[in-house]
């Protein structure tokens, strides 16, 4: 029996007594284990599943995004013009040293974690946004994102561990 990937399990199907096997980490069910037998292989699953992270956030909503209330106000009314410029503007203060990341989230964040600076906590991988998660995992601690917009709005990020 080939060893299993990190969180996964081999189950026994009640009735057909067929094998199959359950991602733990993601809740899913596969009928056969995933294509990789090399030590880098085994090495990702480890990492991918053991991987937290942690960042700090700034969200700039718009009347577009998928949900148009925000931390701070009942009903975002701003364009999507109006949100970018609006963020634009807090990332060049940040990069050029003219104010602290956590200093603008808690000035403009729509987001709820303004109160903290901004700051999201630990995560693991599958518990954000895909396009949220894969951003963050290519950046470098003490990096700051370029703006990138997400269905929620424009979005900054700085990553801390």
């Amino acid at each position: 029996m080939p060893r299993l990937p990190p969180g996964w399990e081999e189950r026994i199907a009640k009735g057909t007594d067929e094998c199959y096997f359950y991602d733990t980490c993601t809740k899913t069910v596969h009928d056969n284990l995933p294509a990789w037998n090399r030590k880098y292989d085994m090495d990702y699953f480890e990492w991918y599943y053991g991987c937290t992270m942690r960042c700090s956030h700034i969200l700039v909503k718009h009347n577009k995004s998928e949900t148009r209330y925000s931390y701070r106000q009942k009903t975002v009314t701003r364009s999507k013009k109006q949100a970018l410029d609006k963020i634009t503007e807090a990332r060049e203060m940040i990069i050029s040293g003219k104010q602290k990341f956590g200093d603008v989230a808690v000035a403009i964040s729509d987001c709820c974690s303004a109160a903290k600076g901004g700051d999201l906590g630990p995560f693991y991988l599958t518990q954000t946004e895909p396009s949220f998660e894969n951003i963050v995992l290519n950046m470098k601690v003490g990096e700051i994102s370029k703006i990138f917009e997400t269905g929620s709005g424009y979005h900054i990020v700085m990553r801390t561990e």
